[in-house]
């Protein structure tokens, strides 16, 4: 089983050529699809990415809105 260091470099290495992939197509109508392809991709990877640091048991957001909800207490006291 893959640690979660080589799973995030695997998911890293895997952007890296989607992007390269990316900025290789020409932009045209015809290709438009496959840019649609590889920017969903690149998000599914993404969410991995934060779901492996978060912790698989909590959503990759869940930690930023709290921080966000208690920012906001704070603003409203000063």
């Amino acid at each position: 089983m893959e640690t979660k260091q080589q799973l995030l470099h695997a998911y890293t290495k895997r952007i890296e050529e989607l992007l390269e992939e990316s900025y290789k197509l020409k932009r045209t109508k015809e290709s438009w699809g496959r840019h649609v392809e590889i920017q969903a991709e690149i998000m599914k990877l993404c969410r991995k990415s934060a779901d492996l640091h978060d912790g698989e048991n909590e959503p990759y957001w869940a930690e930023g809105e709290d921080r966000v909800a208690n920012d906001d207490s704070d603003t409203k006291a000063a």
